[in-house]
């Protein structure tokens, strides 16, 4: 019986420490940047079938290294159209998985896409790729995804817009 309890409180021990071990917050560089307001740009291919829009996506908003979070407050889709009737819902907070010292990657669950009254795609899972890069400024990627009839995917990356956030760079590492 003695045996039995220590290898018990030996199992509940490694289970402690493995789940501390995966509780670790994101680091940021800048280390001031958590929770301050970051602005990515960039261009968006959006299709429903056969039809694509290439249009300008602006983010905007913060990462919470405690959550490993980031926390979209506004996106804005501009250029030709139908770009301007794109209506961009629940796409507001992501978790951040697969942390190394070249990035991570974003996911977005429950996204809803609609296009004037022309189409709607709902409950979208969008996983954004977060890169660090030591001469540019870091920026998403997000490959080719489907949901619904909707397919997205970035034509060029979103990078910062230094004048709309807190620095000019922010990358994140475990």
């Amino acid at each position: 019986m003695e045996m039995m309890k220590k290898a018990v409180l030996g199992a509940a021990g490694a289970i402690a420490l493995l789940g501390a071990a995966s509780a670790q917050a994101l680091t940021l560089d800048p280390a001031g940047a958590d929770g301050q307001n970051y602005t990515f740009s960039g261009t968006t291919d959006l299709s429903y079938g056969s039809i694509t829009a290439s249009c300008t996506l602006e983010l905007s908003g913060y990462i919470t290294a405690g959550n490993e979070t980031i926390t979209i407050t506004n996106n804005d889709v501009s250029g030709p159209y139908p770009c301007g009737s794109v209506n961009i819902s629940n796409l507001d907070v992501g978790d951040v998985s697969n942390i190394d010292s070249d990035g991570g990657q974003v996911t977005f669950d429950g996204v809803d896409v609609t296009v004037a009254t022309f189409f709607q795609c709902n409950d979208g899972t969008v996983v954004a790729d977060f890169h660090n890069d030591g001469s540019n400024p870091s920026y998403f990627t997000i490959a080719q995804q489907s949901f619904g009839n909707c397919t997205l995917e970035t034509d060029t990356p979103l990078t910062i817009v230094p004048a709309d956030s807190y620095s000019s760079d922010v990358n994140v590492s475990p």
